[in-house]
C-alpha cells in the first residue's frame, strides 16, 4: 500500500484513480481499494509489486507534488472514517472548492495580453509577459495567490495565432486548462486587445466555443486590455462596443459582463481593476449558486463539436458523391456523343464516297455518249 498527502484541495477520487493506474504516468497499476479522505488517500493495489516503481518516481498531479510514501500497518495512522453526514461535507468541499476560493482561466489570442492580466489578477509576475511578435506561453500555466480574502487560482492557456503553433496544437493543449484548475473554473476570462475588433478576435471567439460549447458564455467575462487608450482618446467602452456588431453579440452571449484592464498602470489602479474583476466572478457564482465550468461540459461539448463535425463532413461526402455522379453522367454522355459524332463522320465519309463515285460514273457515261457521238459523224 501507498499513502498520498499534500494534494491541492480539488482533487477528487476518480482524477487520484486515473492518474495512479496509468502505468506510464505513476508506474502504478490496477487498484484494489482506496480510502479517500479529501485530502489524503491510501491506496492498495491488485498487483503489489508495482508499489517499488510507484516510490521510486516523483509525482504531480493538476499542477501539485504530490507526497508518496508506502504505508504499512506500523505506519502513522490515517484519521478514521467520519460520519456519513461529515464525509458527505468533506467530499462537497473536495468537489466545490472552498468557498474562498476563486478559479479562472484566460483566453485569447496571441499579443492580446492575457499573462498580463493574469499578473495584475495576481498581484504579482507569476506569468512570464513581455512584448513578442509570438505567443510566450505555449502550455497552459497554474499560478494561485491570496488576494481580496479569496485563494485566486489563475491558469494561463496559449494563444491563438501564433506563427510558431498550428491553431489546432494550441486548442488542444487549451483544453487541459480544466485538468489544472479542477473541479472547474468558476469563470472564463476572454483577453481582447482594445482597438479594432479584427477577424482573428472574432475567429478565436468561434475557435473556443467551439471547444468549450456555448455554455462557456455562462462564465465568460471579457476584459479589454490597453484601457489606457480608452482614457487618451475618451473613448468610453460602451461606445466602443457599440461601434462593433460582431463584438456586440458576443458581449449579448455572455451577459454584457466586460471591463477595461490597464496592465501598465501602478499597482494601485491594477488592484482595482483585479478587485472589480473578482467582484464580477463573484455575481458569476452567485447566480450560478456556486457552480463552475466543469470537465463534463467540456466533455458534452466536444460530443456535441465532433458531431457537427460530422454533420458537416457528412454533407461534403454527399455532395462529392452527388458530383461524382454528375461527372460520371456526363461522361457517359459524352461518350455517347463521341458515338454518335463517330457514326455521323462513317456516314457523311461514306455518303460522299457514294457521291463522289455517283459523279465519276455521270462523268464517265458523258463522256461515252461524247465519243459514240464523234463516231457516227465520221
Amino acid at each position: 500500500m501507498i499513502r498520498v498527502t499534500a494534494m491541492p484541495p480539488w482533487t477528487t477520487k476518480g482524477a487520484l484513480t486515473k492518474y495512479f493506474e496509468n502505468e506510464r504516468k505513476s508506474g502504478g497499476g490496477n487498484i484494489e481499494k482506496m480510502d479517500f479522505y479529501g485530502n489524503q488517500a491510501v491506496i492498495t493495489f491488485e498487483n503489489p509489486e508495482v508499489i517499488e516503481t510507484v516510490l521510486a518516481r516523483g509525482h504531480r498531479l493538476q499542477g501539485a507534488d504530490l507526497e508518496v510514501k508506502e504505508f504499512t500497518q506500523s505506519s502513522p495512522t490515517i484519521p478514521l472514517p467520519m460520519s456519513t453526514l461529515s464525509q458527505a461535507k468533506a467530499d462537497q468541499h473536495t468537489m466545490l472548492g472552498s468557498a474562498k476560493e476563486v478559479r479562472l482561466v484566460l483566453i485569447g489570442k496571441t499579443g492580446s495580453g492575457k499573462s498580463a492580466t493574469g499578473n495584475t489578477i495576481l498581484g504579482r509576475k507569476a506569468f512570464s509577459s513581455k512584448l513578442s511578435m509570438g505567443s510566450i506561453t505555449k502550455k497552459c500555466c497554474f499560478k494561485r495567490a491570496q488576494r481580496f480574502g479569496k485563494d485566486i487560482i489563475v491558469v494561463d492557456t496559449p494563444g491563438l495565432f501564433d506563427t510558431s503553433i498550428s491553431n489546432e496544437e494550441t486548442m488542444k493543449e487549451a483544453t487541459k486548462c480544466i485538468e489544472l484548475c479542477l473541479p472547474g473554473p468558476h469563470a472564463i476570462i476572454l483577453v481582447i486587445s482594445f482597438g479594432r475588433f479584427t477577424k482573428e478576435e472574432q475567429d478565436t471567439v468561434t475557435s473556443f466555443s467551439e471547444i468549450f460549447g456555448q455554455g462557456m458564455f455562462n462564465h465568460m467575462i471579457v476584459v479589454f486590455t490597453r484601457g489606457d487608450d480608452l482614457k487618451r482618446t475618451g473613448t468610453t467602452l460602451q461606445e466602443c462596443v457599440e461601434d462593433t456588431p460582431e463584438l456586440k453579440d458576443i458581449l449579448e452571449k455572455c451577459g454584457h459582463r466586460c471591463l477595461a484592464f490597464d496592465n501598465t498602470q501602478s499597482d494601485e489602479f491594477r488592484e482595482k481593476d483585479a478587485m472589480n474583476l473578482i467582484k464580477e466572478v463573484e455575481k458569476i457564482i452567485s447566480a450560478h449558486e456556486g457552480n463552475y465550468y466543469t470537465n463534463d461540459m467540456l466533455v458534452q461539448a466536444e460530443k456535441e463539436y465532433q458531431r457537427r463535425i460530422k454533420e458537416v463532413v457528412d454533407e461534403k461526402n454527399r455532395e462529392i458523391e452527388k458530383a461524382t455522379r454528375e461527372i460520371a453522367h456526363l461522361r457517359q454522355q459524352n461518350e455517347m456523343l463521341e458515338e454518335l459524332e463517330k457514326r455521323y463522320r462513317a456516314k457523311l465519309y461514306s455518303l460522299r464516297e457514294q457521291n463522289r463515285r455517283e459523279i465519276e460514273e455521270e462523268k464517265r457515261q458523258a463522256y461515252r455518249s461524247k465519243s459514240g457521238s464523234s463516231c457516227n459523224i465520221q
